[in-house]
């Protein structure tokens, strides 16, 4: 996050490794948005020597799926010209926001990209997917009023840790986790803040960032639930960063 906040002050952090970054008025002193990414990932590789993912966009939502297009060190950039194209064959399942309950009515009406939406008017929409409805009745003609928020409430503390090296010693893992655990827990303290739950996020060598999630009551610690997951730049440009991601394994520990 640092080293975005060098470029732009538009920064709204997503969570530990992944923020939106509005570069709109910052081109005469850093160059185009291509550019500015180019630098952004060489600086995270020189300095952390991790590789990032980057979308630009014109709008924000595109700058997500951007990102998400050519992991783990790629660059993709949507121009406003290629927009159109872009939503008309762009599968409906990863629009951010499209759930499974979505997904289920997206095959009742034969929804299969964000374009087919399209035939639809705003008040089937919003009967079938709620407040949903009019957001996607709005993406699918390429219209993101979301603003990049740098203001917001601080939700989560975390502490992480890249390896030099993989490790698949189970007692050294959990020193490693109890050491970060550790860091968060003096922070909470120090914040005079309590948590409601607890991520553990674990990169293995063969499998995509697996985090893993478990919740906590108030008072005595006894943990509810645990289970795996899966591992913006306006005219002026809105991108979307996805960092770290590359070698070594990646314990960390973050509460919310």
């Amino acid at each position: 996050m640092e080293i975005v906040s060098r470029f732009t002050p538009m920064m709204e952090p997503v969570s530990i490794d992944e923020a939106y970054a509005d570069v709109t008025g910052c081109t005469t002193l850093f160059g185009p948005p291509q550019v500015i990414a180019r630098k952004i990932k060489h600086l995270i590789f020189n300095d952390l020597s991790l590789t990032c993912s980057i979308g630009i966009a014109p709008v924000k939502f595109l700058a997500k799926i951007a990102s998400d297009m050519n992991k783990p060190d790629g660059l993709t950039f949507i121009t406003r010209e290629q927009m159109p194209q872009m939503i008309l064959t762009l599968p409906i399942r990863k629009v951010p926001g499209v759930g499974k309950q979505a997904m289920a009515r997206m095959t009742e009406l034969n929804i299969q990209t964000l374009g087919d939406i399209q035939r639809f008017g705003l008040s089937l929409l919003t009967r079938k997917f709620g407040k949903f409805g009019h957001r996607l009745f709005e993406l699918s003609r390429g219209i993101d009023n979301d603003p990049v928020r740098t203001e917001t409430t601080r939700k989560s503390i975390s502490n992480e840790i890249t390896l030099e090296k993989d490790i698949s010693d189970a007692g050294a893992a959990q020193r490693i986790l109890l050491s970060l655990a550790g860091r968060v827990g003096r922070e909470l303290r120090q914040k005079q803040l309590t948590s409601e739950s607890v991520f553990i996020k674990i990169k293995f060598p063969t499998l995509p960032r697996s985090p893993g999630r478990a919740s906590f009551r108030t008072g005595p610690v006894r943990p509810k639930r645990f289970f795996p997951g899966p591992g913006p730049v306006r005219e002026g440009e809105q991108f979307q960063a996805h960092s770290p991601s590359g070698r070594g394994s990646l314990p960390s520990a973050c509460a919310k």
